[in-house]
């Protein structure tokens, strides 16, 4: 039994419809080449309703009721470190895309991640930005997130040893869909590039649009 646990409904209900489609896909093409191991995959499906309080229920619900042997999700960060203690008492291991620096071997000892840490993001941007874009100042928007917030800190420092200025950082509540007063906010600095860091595709666009929108 493989466990899908991630926002089915929430403010990142997105990420989770859009990964269920990819889980169930890929245990449909590994049950039709016989399984693992001779054992056909079942997924069994937990909401964390985008919340961490929901996330923890739903693991301990998979866990202990379900008895999954593995955990895929969640997406957020946030989420994820919430679960940790629960998927790590149970020694289920978990694989996510969650980035938070928080997220180490020894918080997750089970716990595998596909995307780079909110470190390596945070170097990567100032690296691309200042060798590439050259760039001399930057502003930030980013969600409430617990990876955006830690690599919001990494990228203070990355833009700081590359002699960038900060000119602005703006933060918006998961939920929001109005951006355009953080976005005022950092164009009165002037920045030579903004850079959004998002949870969701949404997000995202949310974000380009309203720009384009105030000019």
């Amino acid at each position: 039994k493989i466990g899908f646990l991630a926002s089915m409904t929430g403010s990142a209900a997105q990420s989770g419809f859009n990964g269920i489609a990819g889980v169930n896909l890929a245990v449909k093409e590994i049950n039709a080449r016989g399984g693992i191991m001779g054992r056909q995959v079942q997924v069994v499906i937990a909401d964390d309703q985008s919340d961490p309080t929901a996330a923890v229920n739903e693991a301990r619900r998979i866990s202990s009721r379900d008895k999954v042997d593995a955990v895929v999700g969640p997406i957020a960060s946030q989420l994820t470190l919430a679960t940790l203690p629960v998927l790590t008492e149970a020694k289920i291991p978990s694989v996510s895309v969650s980035g938070s620096s928080a997220i180490t071997p020894t918080v997750g000892p089970y716990h595998f991640s596909i995307l780079p840490s909110s470190d390596a993001q945070a170097e990567a941007i100032a690296l691309h930005i200042s060798q590439i874009m050259k760039v001399k100042s930057a502003a930030v928007i980013h969600d409430a997130g617990a990876q955006t917030r830690s690599t919001v800190e990494a990228l203070k420092t990355e833009l700081g040893k590359r002699g960038i200025e900060l000119k602005g950082v703006q933060e918006y509540a998961l939920t929001a869909t109005d951006l355009t007063p953080q976005l005022l906010t950092l164009r009165r600095g002037n920045p030579d590039v903004l850079l959004a860091l998002t949870a969701t595709g949404t997000d995202t666009g949310y974000i380009i649009k309203q720009r384009l929108e105030i000019g």
